[in-house]
């Protein structure tokens, strides 16, 4: 299988292996907001649920939820971008073949 990314987030123009275009396949802010949702929510739910239940210092809160956010999101970013772009593909050639 050919590797999808050229970069850390940047989509390949042609698949190594197959050759298959992937310059429409653009999901623009698509994942980022998806990942972002998600932590959003659990960062401010762990942080009510650890503030009630311990109730620790300011530091600790910044340094726990700022690493869980920020690490959370750089390993989950790439994979919803990949999926993102699987649909984008699975959908616009339905699309196309729909027209025909």
């Amino acid at each position: 299988m050919g590797s999808l990314f050229s970069g850390l987030l940047t989509i390949r123009d042609v698949c190594p292996h197959c050759g298959l275009d992937l310059r429409g396949h653009d999901t623009g802010d698509g994942a980022l907001f998806f990942v972002m949702t998600f932590f959003c929510f659990t960062t401010v739910l762990g942080a009510l649920a650890l503030e009630f239940s311990v109730e620790p210092p300011t530091w600790v809160h910044i340094l726990a939820w700022s690493v869980y956010t920020i690490g959370g999101s750089m390993v989950l970013l790439r994979p919803t971008k990949a999926l993102m772009v699987g649909y984008q593909y699975r959908f616009r050639r339905n699309e196309l073949s729909n027209k025909e």
